[in-house]
């Protein structure tokens, strides 16, 4: 009964996490909705039973490793280096590098790659996955190793265990709980594949295809740990707007001396298919040019000639509008 299910939640909720009580509670109604279409039973008991919300529930974070931390890790390993690296660069799961062969890794190929067999991905499909050169290279030395060429398992010596990698974090000198109290564990090598895609700028479709997900928001959200995101380079690759004054020297006859000149800093942005800069005043104008992220144009005039201290004439620069677009 739903009372009965419930009860039995609250029990566990400590020992389990939201998520996988959610998972009980959508196991158990896809059977029992089969046996109701089956005619066995007259309706769901568990019908009316609702998740448990997950927000602020999540009893493991993980975070993502930098990779001059990984290059740390990878130098104390040892004979666990190869199965580091295979799991950020393939994006496997712990139990899916598990089951890999021998045979399962195609280093021939004119591209080469390993293959998952659906009865052991965890979404039951086929999957193959390209292997970079440096991965490609430590595959083929931990092959040609000869204590283990008559064992048919990639990894005869198995996965590491939490300890044996929390281990090799403490020699290399990472922290395995963080300050923000997110841990380094081996599905935390997961985290890090999906958040260097994202500090990569790898684009949101190849991400989710990398990781296997079926929604995108599982990649960004769950797997991408944002503390690898440098906010600076964000806003360094924005267009740059600076307000600036050129200094005109005034002679004894009252001519200016000396041209006037205009300098844009920071990423430069194309103008395709966009109207130019209007003009004030003296009718002039500048307009900014070349291959950037946005594509826009950006339009400022010459405003009001003052006269200032010195003889000089300080010429105020002002925009009239940024048009963005995409």
């Amino acid at each position: 009964t739903s009372d009965s299910f419930n009860a039995w939640r609250s029990m566990n909720q400590r020992k389990k996490s939201a998520t996988t009580l959610n998972h009980y509670l959508i196991a158990a109604n896809v059977f029992l909705n089969r046996q109701r279409q089956q005619g066995k039973l007259i309706a769901n008991p568990l019908a009316s039973v609702v998740k448990v919300r997950t927000e602020g529930k999540i009893t493991r974070r993980r975070r993502a490793i930098s990779p001059d931390d990984f290059a740390r890790l990878l130098n104390v390993a040892g004979s666990r280096r190869i199965v580091y690296m295979t799991a950020v660069f393939t994006g496997l799961r712990r139990n899916e590098l598990a089951t890999l062969k021998r045979s399962d890794v195609r280093l021939n190929a004119t591209q080469p790659f390993l293959t998952l067999q659906a009865a052991n991905a965890k979404n039951r499909k086929d999957a193959t996955f390209p292997l970079r050169d440096d991965l490609a290279a430590e595959l083929r030395t931990h092959l040609s190793n000869e204590e283990t060429a008559d064992d048919e398992r990639l990894f005869p010596d198995g996965i590491p265990d939490v300890d044996t990698l929390k281990g090799d974090l403490e020699v290399a000198g990472i922290a395995f709980i963080d300050s923000r109290g997110f841990r380094c564990d081996f599905h935390a090598l997961r985290h890090t594949a999906a958040s260097w895609c994202a500090a990569s700028n790898v684009s949101q479709r190849q991400a989710m295809e990398f990781m296997r997900h079926s929604d995108a928001r599982l990649t960004n959200t769950h797997y991408t740990d944002v503390g690898l995101i440098s906010k600076i380079d964000t806003l360094n690759r924005l267009p740059r707007f600076e307000r600036e004054s050129v200094a005109i020297a005034v002679g004894a006859d009252g001519t200016q001396n000396g041209t006037q000149s205009l300098v844009r800093s920071g990423p430069v942005m194309s103008i395709s298919g966009i109207n130019g800069a209007t003009v004030e005043n003296q009718n002039r104008s500048e307009k900014t040019g070349g291959n950037g992220v946005f594509g826009s144009p950006v339009q400022i005039c010459h405003a009001n000639l003052t006269k200032a201290e010195g003889g000089s004439r300080i010429h105020n620069i002002r925009f009239t509008k940024a048009v963005l677009c995409h």
